[in-house]
């Protein structure tokens, strides 16, 4: 008997064989293989979508890139907290982090700056 995570990853594959088998791929010049994702993608349904991003965060080579991103980061952020590059707040100024962080995400989504040294 097949378990239901079997059935679900048989769905996924034959779904993204499908998504491949039908998507038609035109070279213009110098397209990377991204713009082609992407455009490919466009032309597919929400839920059609919605279900090619699933299986892909679900893959395993997804994963092990979010976990070496995510291991890069914590790498840096004990790097900092050895070299004493933090700073400590309290009652008295967690507002003042408050106000800066809001300053800084208003910056980015406005395309300013996107990494505030501070």
């Amino acid at each position: 008997m097949i378990g239901s995570g079997d059935c679900e990853s048989r769905r996924h594959v034959l779904f993204a064989q499908r998504w491949i088998a039908t998507a038609p791929v035109r070279y213009v010049g110098s397209v990377s293989t991204l713009e082609e994702i992407n455009a490919a993608t466009k032309r597919l349904k929400p839920d059609e979508q919605e279900e090619l991003f699933k299986w892909w965060v679900q893959a395993d080579s997804f994963k092990a890139r979010q976990l070496a991103a995510l291991k890069r980061e914590l790498a840096v952020g004990i790097d900092q907290l050895d070299h004493g590059r933090y700073r400590a707040y309290d009652d008295s100024n967690v507002m003042q982090l408050a106000e800066e962080a809001g300053k800084s995400g208003r910056e980015r989504l406005k395309g300013g700056r996107k990494n505030p040294s501070r």
